[in-house]
């Protein structure tokens, strides 16, 4: 692990505040705020061990790179600026990877990505993120299906979003499997 600061909850708010991160983008931030804390709630009393203050902070702080740039693209962005101002690269990876539950080699390449990066979440707490991001649209809860459904009629159903939805699916059966849940039968492609 990476010992720089992690940054507490009012700092990630300044920050979104100072680099000018449109104030629905921040209402939704905290609302993946919450989904995440309830999600590692469960998790920890299941068991688990999960970091906290990483979780609080990446919640916070997924959509950061919206500041410049509102398309797949804003995951990079953010996670660069975190890692220049200094903080954890374990935080720039939550952020880098929350974007559609993580993007595919294949198409990191087609939108330019930085090569030698993963891009799929791997650790319990990009995991939750990941999960409570895809369970938040705007500021109100969603299932996975009506989330979705949203994408599909703006973009289409294109191999992307397939792809991402197969891995939605896994990431949403491995967070309950930490809870001690069952995945949801509902969501479907």
């Amino acid at each position: 692990m990476n010992y720089a600061k992690i940054p507490y909850e009012e700092e990630a708010l300044e920050l979104l505040t100072e680099y000018g991160v449109d104030r629905k983008i921040i209402e939704h931030s905290k609302a993946v705020y919450k989904k995440a804390l309830e999600l590692t709630e469960k998790i920890v009393r299941n068991g688990h061990t999960v970091n906290t203050d990483l979780v609080r902070a990446g919640a916070l702080l997924h959509d950061i790179g919206r500041h410049k740039e509102n398309s797949i693209r804003h995951g990079i962005i953010g996670g660069e600026l975190l890692q220049k101002l200094g903080y954890p690269l374990e935080l720039a990876r939550i952020v880098e990877r929350h974007v559609l539950c993580g993007i595919t080699n294949e198409f990191a390449k087609r939108f330019d990505f930085p090569d030698g990066r993963k891009y799929i979440p791997e650790t319990i707490e990009e995991l939750i993120i990941c999960y409570a991001d895809k369970l938040i649209a705007g500021r109100h809860s969603v299932d996975l299906k009506k989330r979705f459904s949203f994408w599909i009629k703006k973009y289409g159903k294109n191999p992307l979003l397939e792809e991402s939805i197969r891995r939605t699916k896994r990431v949403e059966k491995r967070v309950l499997e930490l809870m001690g849940t069952n995945p949801s039968k509902d969501f479907n492609e």
